[in-house]
Parts: C-alpha cells; structure tokens; sequence
C-alpha cells in the first residue's frame, strides 16, 4: 500500500470515528426518573413515607430512551399539611414531585384505614364524590355526589380541605356565597374519598357588564382565564382569535409519525377542574388554552375544543338555518349546525368515506358542526366569507366528532373521541391529532381520485399511532 493511499484510509477511518460518534450521541440522552402520583390519592399529616409507594409509578428512562419500571427506591421528606415535596431516589438519579397534605380527623381519623390511628379497618370501603357543576356563580348550587362500595348503613360526612368560608351546606347541596376555589371531602370513619374542587366568581366582578361590543373589539386581545372566558360569553364576546381561517388546514412542518403512520397525542393537559384545555405544539410545549365556556371561530381552536370537551363552543348554535342569524348577538361570530352527521357511505352517499365508529363492542355517533372560513370553491359552493354579519353563507366545511355511545353515553373517554375535518363537504376527510396543527393524512373521495359528490370507492381512513407526548417529552 503506498503512502498516500495510507493516509486516504486513516483519514477515511477518522472521518467514520467522527459521523458514528456524532450519531451516537444524537441517540444518547441523560438517564433520569419519570415518577408518577395518583392525586386521587389523600394524604394526611403523620403518613409515612412508605404509605405513598402504592400510588407512586417510578420509571427509569436510559441512555437510549429504554423505559423500565423501578421499585427498589427510596423517599425522602416531611409529609406536613399543605405542599408537600417528596423525593425519589434511585441509584444515583432523584426526581423530585409535590403532594397535598391534609390534616387527620379530630378522632384520629385518615389513611383508608391502612394505618393504625384507629377507625373500623374492617369496613374496605371506596368512596368517590363528584360534583353536579365545577364551576358556579355565587348564590348558586353544586349538588354532591357519594359512591360507596361497598354499600354500608355508616353515614357519610364532609369535611372542607379549602374554602370553607366560601359556602353553605344544606346537606349534599353547596350553596355559593362568596368567589374562591373549594375543596370538599367525603369521609366515613377513616375512610375518605377524593378530593373534588369547583370555582365560585361573582358577578360583581365581571369585568364586561359596562363594555359595548364595539370598544371590545377595538382593543381585543384574547381570553387569560377561565373566568374572563365565562364573563366574556355572558355578554356574547369572543374568547379566542378572530381571524377566520382559510378552507385548507394549516399542517406542521414536523408531524410525529412511528413507521409510516402519523402519531396522535393522547396525552390529557386540563386545568382549572376539566374548565380549561392546554393545547400543545408538535414537541408538547403549551402552547395556547381553550375555555369550556369560551367562543371560538378558527380552526385550530374549535378542533381542540371539541376534542377536549365533546360539545360546542358558546358561539355555536344546533340550527342549520342562516336566517339564525337575524337579531343574534353573537352577530358575525355565529357558528351553525350541531347536529347529528349519518356516517353512511350507502345509496348517494356512496362517495363519502366511512370512519371508524365502533368502540366497546358497541357504534358511537357522530356529530357535526360548520367550520367558518374566507370561502371553498368545492363542488357548487361560493368562495365568500362564512359570515359577514349580515348573511352567512354556511360553505363546505365542516368538524365532525364522535358524541354518544350506541347506549347513549356521552363519550367522555378521549381514548374514543374521534375529531375530524372535511373542507369539501364529507369527501375526504382528516383527523385531528391533538397538537396545534397536528392533522392526520386525508382520505376519502376526490383524494383517491374521484369526482366530487360521485363515486363508490373512497379512499379507507387513516390508522395512526398513539403516543403520549408528555412522556415523550419526559425522555428528551
């Protein structure tokens, strides 16, 4: 071998050192914990440490992104009343989360009975309490809900973990009286349920009762808070962005996809008691939030509403009639049609492609709803504004959702609500992902070739894969 072949071939050698060293490293990531509490879990003063490891999840991510469960961890902290924070060690990696402490009963009380403080730990009773409203007006009511199993004649008792001095209690109904967050607990002996929290505003303090629509406008900016949503709604005002979007959807440059197929996140971001929805990006930053009392108009906007909350906006209306549209106060923000959509691709419908509709060994129906836009020249329709505040033009667009089980259940499940959207009037279609411009593949008619409303062989939908950004995030 000559000189100068021997040099070409380290150098060669050095070069492929470089790129695989580079590679590696790009697939490398810091070990850490990923730990997990179930808050629906009370913890009491004078619990130890020990009590919380059979609602603690500890998981060890590698240095290439593996995932293994961990149980030979150890806690450290003071478990006191209020915000607490615990630490979780393992090897030489620690992971840090907070816990509320409450206080004991006056009898001792507290733990599930798994501690020795008294009470009958023979009872082996779960409780849950839920709440008819999570959020109220003062001078209204929430009613209390107990589920007890098994069924005993002990009665149940309530106690306030916070905002005592913001209620009344007539037995399982809470009257309202002054605004605050309260925390209710129902309990038998040392038994106790979960915690369950709603909001009180006042109306005195709403901030719009003295605002006309046009100085509203003037100076828009968009809602910050549940509760400026709810005001805003009152007084039929927006909530969210104004601009209306065009027909197409606005895609991510940098869709998640697993193999060949695009992922949908099925992490959960609620705030605010389930009022408030986070809506993140394609990494899984928060990057917007949609009000369950708020009005919405863009795309983006009512997609995440709709898939967060399974109902409309407040600006939506169930009639597909344009003459709504007369004396309403909501004027050019007005949204029509909530109504039920057929999922029958049989007889004329025949174009249009079937989506996936059984869950639980049982259909789901959907539902539908018009999408505002600058106007689609698909099929016969005009390509005008939806609405110009003296005429709406209802256009080809249009959100469908899966809203009831065939048993009637609302579909409260987000592992089986379906949100898609179809900007040619039912002939292709395209599932929305949840993350800000997180949208599926399109399928059906005219994508696979056909005319449009002709045809009998749509394209099928689009399987994706689900994954759970917060945890994928976690590992980055």
């Amino acid at each position: 071998m000559t000189k100068n072949k021997r040099i070409i071939l380290i150098a060669l050698l050095l070069v492929f050192c470089l790129v695989s060293t580079v590679v590696l490293s790009a697939c490398m990531t810091s070990p850490r914990l990923l730990v997990s509490f179930d808050n629906t879990h009370t913890v009491y003063e004078g619990d130890s440490l020990d009590s919380l490891r059979p609602y603690l999840t500890v998981k060890q991510i590698g240095m290439f992104g593996e995932i293994a469960v961990v149980d030979g961890y150890t806690l450290s902290g003071t478990l006191t009343k209020g915000e607490a924070t615990v630490t979780v060690e393992y090897e030489e990696l620690s992971k840090a989360f907070t816990v509320t402490v409450v206080e004991k009963n006056a009898d001792g009380g507290g733990g599930n009975g798994d501690d020795d403080g008294g009470g009958n730990g023979e009872l082996g009773l779960t409780i849950t309490l839920s709440l008819s409203k999570s959020f109220i007006e003062k001078n209204n009511y929430t009613d209390m809900t107990v589920t007890v199993s098994p069924s005993t004649d002990h009665e149940v008792q309530y106690r306030f973990i916070e905002g005592e001095d913001c209620v009344t209690r007539y037995g399982r109904s809470l009257r309202a009286d002054k605004s605050g967050i309260v925390k209710v607990q129902a309990y038998i002996e040392d038994y106790n349920s979960n915690v369950a929290s709603f909001q009180i505003v006042d109306p005195d303090n709403d901030p719009y009762k003295n605002v006309s629509s046009t100085s509203f406008y003037n100076n828009y900016n968009v809602a910050t808070s549940l509760e400026d949503a709810y005001w805003r709604s009152e007084h039929n005002l927006m909530s969210g962005s104004i601009t209306v979007p065009d027909a197409a959807p606005t895609v991510a440059s940098n869709q998640p996809t697993s193999g060949n197929k695009f992922v949908r996140n099925s992490g959960t971001y609620y705030t605010d008691n389930g009022n408030t929805w986070e809506i993140v990006d394609a990494s899984g930053n928060v990057v917007n939030r949609v009000y369950k009392f708020g009005a919405y108009v863009t795309l983006e906007e009512v997609a995440a509403y709709v898939y967060a909350f399974g109902d409309i906006p407040a600006n939506y209306v169930a009639s597909n009639s344009t003459g709504s549209l007369s004396g309403n106060a909501w004027g050019e923000y007005l949204r029509l049609n909530h109504n039920k959509y057929s999922n029958d691709n049989t007889g004329k419908y025949s174009y249009e492609p079937k989506l996936p509709e059984t869950a639980l060994g049982g259909k789901m129906t959907y539902y539908e709803i018009d999408i505002g836009t600058t106007g689609t020249n698909a099929g016969g329709y005009t390509p005008v504004m939806y609405n110009t505040g003296s005429k709406i033009t209802r256009g080809a667009a249009r959100i469908v959702y899966t809203r009831y089980f065939s048993n009637g259940d609302h579909v409260d499940d987000l592992e089986y609500r379906y949100v898609f959207y179809t900007y040619n009037h039912y002939n292709d279609f395209q599932e929305y992902l949840n993350y800000l411009n997180g949208w599926g593949e399109i399928f059906g008619n005219e994508s696979n070739g056909g005319k449009y409303n002709s045809g009998s062989n749509p394209s099928p939908y689009v399987d994706v894969v689900r994954q759970n950004f917060q945890l994928l995030s976690a590992m980055l």
